[in-house]
């Protein structure tokens, strides 16, 4: 690709990356903020300068404010965005 991108991934599909789950398949962060919905909780999380924050599913109760999280995403869902326009880039 020869320009830039953003890339696109809903809440539900970031969680806590499970035992064994490589290195190089997580995002490594920082948890901002927890809001508890009853059943399930979302996590603010900040990746970093570069990156920014997300949103991720998480366990209620076991994640607080300024704990380290690896998050693994459904790779089948991450989405691509010509960062210049805005538009998906559908099949890429």
């Amino acid at each position: 690709v020869d320009f830039p991108l953003i890339v696109g991934i809903r809440p539900e599909h970031l969680r806590p990356a499970g035992d064994g789950t490589p290195f190089e398949r997580t995002l490594h962060g920082r948890v901002v903020e927890v809001e508890d919905h009853g059943g399930g909780a979302v996590a603010r999380v900040h990746l970093g300068e570069a990156a920014g924050e997300v949103a991720a599913l998480v366990p209620p109760g076991r994640v607080g404010p300024a704990d380290p999280i690896e998050l693994e995403a459904a790779v089948e869902r991450i989405r691509f965005f010509d960062a210049a326009t805005g538009e998906a880039l559908a099949g890429r």
